[in-house]
């Protein structure tokens, strides 16, 4: 496996950090998913270590189908959880859109990624700063809603 440093990520852009990122994180809940109690772990985390707050929302994908810009203008990045299936395939698909169309950070993941979600929360809960959560969160931080 390829491994890196969240500190590779420090010179990415020469944007100023924001304290204060807002997270949708994109997907129909499940709190007995232990990928989905795991993500808010690993956000809230790497905004500790990264010296800002993160706050999150969870964003139900039947919400999004025809209004996925209005519903997620207030965030500064998009995290589409695994755990499907999806209630509305259009509406993760309008939410990634609204990423790409915006330029804000989007973090996805199948449902045979879901041991790589639960991994992220694993390593906020033993201390460790997973590099694709800080690189995740460092951009959103960059990012203006």
């Amino acid at each position: 496996m390829f491994e890196f440093e969240a500190t590779q990520f420090a010179t990415i852009a020469p944007m100023p950090l924001h304290p204060r990122a807002r997270i949708a994180i994109v997907g129909e809940f499940d709190p007995t998913n232990a990928a989905h109690q795991a993500i808010p772990l690993a956000l809230a985390y790497a905004a500790e270590q990264l010296s800002g707050v993160v706050e999150h929302e969870w964003i139900a994908t039947d919400t999004l189908a025809h209004n996925a810009a209005t519903r997620l203008a207030a965030f500064n990045g998009i995290w589409c959880v695994p755990g499907g299936p999806y209630a509305s395939f259009d509406g993760i698909v309008a939410a990634i859109h609204f990423a790409h169309e915006t330029g804000r950070p989007c973090l996805g993941a199948r449902d045979d990624d879901q041991p790589a979600a639960i991994d992220y929360g694993c390593d906020a809960q033993r201390g460790k700063l997973n590099p694709i959560v800080a690189a995740f969160v460092r951009t959103a931080q960059e990012q203006q809603a």
